[in-house]
């Protein structure tokens, strides 16, 4: 566990890890939106209406919530990194 930390650490500070990595999950984020949108709009057959009234349910507003803790997850992490590097 310990080299995997350190063999991580290594890529994040390495040319264009960190870039690297949140282009990655941004590039799965933007996909997975993009497939939702395709899967309402094909289940409702083309009515376009409906596709708020999903995205507002309760299931898409827990996945929002996990989501965000996520991100809280990944920014505590990234502090962490630059915290034992000025050390």
């Amino acid at each position: 566990m310990n080299n995997f930390k350190k063999k991580f650490r290594r890529f994040i500070r390495g040319k264009g890890g960190l870039a690297t990595l949140i282009s990655v999950i941004g590039a799965i984020v933007l996909a997975l939106f993009l497939m939702l949108i395709g899967i309402i709009y094909s289940d409702y057959d083309g009515d376009w209406s409906k596709i708020p009234e999903f995205l507002g349910s309760k299931l898409m507003v827990t996945i929002y919530i996990v989501g965000g803790l996520i991100i809280v997850v990944l920014i505590y992490i990234y502090v962490m990194f630059k915290r034992k590097e000025d050390i």
